[in-house]
């Protein structure tokens, strides 16, 4: 064969690369743009999640500023003296060096996980706790059971309050009905710092609102009325919601929260020999419905999703392929015919 020959072909094949090089690039670009867009994915590296913090307003989830600078040094002061006073609830801890007292205000929380012999009987028992202590303000916050079909016991969760000095006997009691404890765990709320800020806040409130009473009944201008009334509503609405905080801090100090989960313990059961082939047979004739539903639903998807990119791509490759072809066998009769 002539170097002629080699030459040309050389050229040929050359061309057939840079040609399939120049039309696969695009095509791959566009298959894995389709790919990404069906599967969800992000094509840029920005999250979906981000946004803009123009879009916030600051300013209108800021907290109420007082108006006059008298009543900033009076909420000083208040919070001093609510230091020095005693905090009216029952769970306190102090120091013990004689030097000085630290009274804390703390919130107790427990969790009690137990397998007993009958969930029912302990649920009963531990009513009987509660109304024994209910004239120091236990009560039963919920209580819901799951049944487990017929001759089984329940599974059982309560949640009960009871005061703070009961809290562990309460824990230890319930232990004591269990034939096996699974989970018994506590934490403890440290909350003197918000209680005794939000005592200040309170006083300097009350304040400011007696001083906005006394101008409203000297005032002589009605704007300045108008304009009393409106801050006068607005702090009042705050003095409720602080009063209220208030409350439920030392409502939670003095009832503290145990929430506790009766299950049934094993060997307690009895076997269960029951047998419903109805209930069988009709679940698993759910589960084939289900199954050729999921599988229609694939079949729609994927035709009108999947199907009409795969024949676009189909024929473009099939059309770059011919193209090649087509070339090679006219290079390969030119050069037998040259021969």
């Amino acid at each position: 064969m002539s170097e002629i020959n080699l030459f040309n072909r050389w050229t040929v094949k050359k061309k057939h690369f840079w040609l399939a090089i120049g039309l696969g690039i695009p095509a791959l670009c566009v298959v894995l743009f389709f790919v990404f867009t069906l599967l969800g994915l992000p094509i840029s590296g920005a999250s979906e999640f981000a946004y803009d913090t123009a879009d916030f307003d600051y300013a209108e989830g800021a907290p109420l500023e007082m108006d006059f600078a008298a009543e900033a040094e009076t909420m000083e002061e208040s919070v001093r003296s609510s230091m020095a006073k005693d905090i009216p609830v029952e769970n306190m801890t102090a120091s013990t060096d004689g030097s000085a007292v630290i009274e804390r205000l703390l919130i107790r929380e427990g969790n009690i996980t137990v397998a007993v012999n009958n969930t029912i009987e302990t649920r009963e028992k531990i009513q009987d706790i509660v109304d024994e202590l209910a004239g120091q303000g236990a009560y039963i916050v919920t209580a819901s059971e799951s049944g487990r079909g017929e001759n089984r016991q329940p599974y059982i969760q309560m949640t009960i309050r009871v005061p703070v000095k009961q809290f562990d006997s309460v824990m230890d009691q319930i232990a004591e009905m269990a034939v096996r404890v699974d989970e018994r765990y506590q934490t403890s709320q440290d909350v003197t710092e918000e209680y005794v800020d939000l005592e200040g806040r309170i006083e300097a409130m009350e304040i400011s609102i007696e001083r906005l009473k006394d101008f409203m009944r000297d005032a002589t201008l009605t704007e300045d009325l108008l304009s009393a009334e409106a801050q006068l509503a607005q702090r009042e609405a705050e003095l409720e919601a602080l009063q209220g905080r208030l409350n439920y801090l030392a409502q939670s100090a003095a009832l503290s929260l145990i929430n506790v989960y009766l299950s049934p313990y094993e060997l307690s059961e009895p076997i269960d020999t029951s047998w419903k082939p109805a209930e069988t047979f009709r679940a698993s004739l759910e589960n084939l419905l289900d199954s050729m539903k999921g599988f229609a639903d694939f079949l729609i998807q994927f035709g009108v999703s999947v199907l009409p990119w795969l024949i676009f791509f189909g024929l473009i490759i099939w059309g770059v392929v011919a193209v090649i072809r087509r070339r090679r066998r006219k290079k390969s009769s030119a050069g037998e015919q040259s021969e």
